[in-house]
């Protein structure tokens, strides 16, 4: 481990990139014929190897919707018409759609990520200069699409064989590859820990300049950095306690370092409590804690019941049976209708189509049942979810009958992707609204306590939306009409075309 630097000087050497610059590059006219001769285009890439492998990388895959560009250079290095920057997109299979010409004695040349703005330049070599500068000037590549846009490929120097040009893109940037160590939650030395998550309370850079990695999995964060020497360095904290890692590492083009912390601490005392932070990495900190920057804005929502979720959603405990700690809401809300439509009945649909798969949505009392339905009064909202998606993909006579609010939050869940032991956000039933309003007790008691004491956390962080009632719930509570809850606390049974807001919530 090293101390940060401040006053190092980094120079980045590029290395290497001059060696695929087969592809010729005087700067000759076009040519006005155009050949009526297309091409099949086929793409693969080479993986990442680390600093210390000599062996050939690995063959890993494009995803559906990437897109190369593609270029012919003539026999006197001019750009063929049709050939210049031609987008070609992979369709998630085998094919690549996309238009390019034939001609006699060309050369021809793809890259990864497909930039429009490049469609002015000649040459490989003047592509290569535009993502050095791209690379170097990104400092956020928190998502996948801002980190893959960054990864940076080329293929040079194909020859059509029987009418393919088949690429083999090789990366050109470099890797850093931090991983963190899984942090025990225990409620008291020497107990057995109740909750595992990896490290939180995150900061990064590279060449003294903040970024934001991409997190890759569960504990393991991923930059793509310009080749040359670069140091990278951050800092961490475990229990309240700051400690730093770094390195200096001379990279090559294609070729991956990777930084293993090792903390000194590894357990966090804690006891689960409602108004706890929950990050992004999965890590918690108490409600009472003073955030630091970078904690506020790694904060994604706020614990509002602690128990174990699955013992009453059968859904959940199949699909995500780790989750048994409590419920997190958003700090996000949105807009939405339940359904346009004043018709709809989603559990009726879902008993005679859906078999066993998901138990009912629906609030109705069976005629011999003598207290509260126990669908209506459990926290069973990640059922409610999945089976109202089932029915807006499977469903549907019209268009008009989807339950927007679901399809909205499933588009949120999309976008926010957590992949570190959580069930993803969800749109809660009435039960879980009641507990993040009033907690534990009849869903009927019209109190908003809970809520208040969760408003003062989220107050804590910039941007984010209070709780102030009227929220739709993925109960449904009968023909055209499904339950929300008020700012008061108050459960009623609404009509679904009417407007409200969603807010979304996962169990953890």
């Amino acid at each position: 481990m090293i101390m940060k630097n401040t006053a190092l000087m980094i120079s980045l050497l590029f290395l290497g990139l001059s060696a695929i610059q087969g592809c010729r590059e005087a700067e000759q006219p076009e040519k006005e014929k155009m050949s009526d001769i297309l091409l099949e285009v086929k793409a693969s890439c080479l993986g990442f190897t680390g600093m210390e492998q000599a062996a050939e990388p690995s063959v890993s895959a494009f995803e559906k919707g990437d897109t190369i560009g593609v270029y012919g250079i003539d026999t006197d290095g001019s750009v063929l018409p049709g050939c210049r920057n031609a987008p070609f997109v992979y369709d998630g299979t085998s094919s690549w759609e996309g238009k390019t010409y034939y001609y006699d004695g060309a050369v021809y040349f793809a890259y990864f990520p497909y930039r429009k703005s490049v469609s002015s330049m000649k040459t490989l070599t003047d592509i290569e200069d535009y993502f050095i500068g791209e690379v170097g000037n990104t400092s956020d590549q928190s998502t996948s699409d801002s980190f893959r846009s960054c990864d940076f490929m080329t293929a040079g120097n194909v020859l059509p064989s029987d009418g393919v040009l088949d690429f083999t893109l090789t990366r050109r940037m470099s890797m850093v590859e931090i991983t963190f160590p899984d942090i025990e939650y225990k409620t008291a030395q020497g107990e057995e820990p109740y909750y595992t998550a990896s490290v939180g309370s995150l900061e990064f850079e590279v060449n003294d300049a903040d970024v934001k990695p991409y997190m890759a999995a569960h504990g393991v964060y991923r930059y793509i950095l310009v080749p040359g020497n670069n140091l990278v360095y951050g800092e961490y904290k475990v229990a309240g306690e700051w400690a730093d890692y770094g390195a200096e590492i001379v990279f090559e083009p294609g070729k991956s370092g990777r930084i293993d912390v090792e903390p000194d601490v590894t357990e966090v005392i804690h006891t689960l409590a409602s108004g706890d932070f929950f990050l992004r990495s999965g890590a918690l900190l108490p409600k009472d804690a003073s955030l630091t920057a970078a904690e506020r804005e790694e904060c994604i929502g706020v614990v509002f019941w602690t128990g174990n979720p699955a013992a009453s959603d059968p859904v959940l405990e199949k699909d995500c049976p780790e989750c048994t700690h409590g419920l997190v809401v958003s700090l996000d809300e949105i807009e939405s209708q339940w359904c346009s439509q004043t018709s709809v009945r989603v559990d009726t649909w879902l008993q005679a189509n859906a078999g066993d798969d998901f138990v009912s949505i629906n609030t109705k009392l069976d005629p011999e049942n003598t207290t509260d339905n126990p669908y209506l009064n459990s926290v069973i909202g990640y059922n409610n979810t999945m089976a109202i998606d089932y029915y807006n993909t499977n469903g549907l006579a019209e268009q008009s009958d989807m339950v927007t609010a679901v399809k909205n939050v499933m588009d949120y869940r999309s976008a926010n992707r957590l992949d570190i032991g959580t069930s993803g956000w969800y749109l809660p039933s009435i039960k879980e609204l009641a507990l993040l309003y009033m907690g534990e007790g009849s869903i009927w008691s019209a109190k908003n306590d809970v809520a208040e004491e969760i408003n003062v956390s989220i107050g804590k962080i910039p941007g984010a939306a209070l709780l102030a009632g009227d929220y739709w719930s993925s109960t449904e509570a009968g023909t055209g009409s499904a339950h929300r809850i008020e700012a008061s606390g108050k459960v009623t049974g609404t009509r679904m075309v009417n407007r409200y807001r969603i807010r979304p919530v996962m169990a953890f």
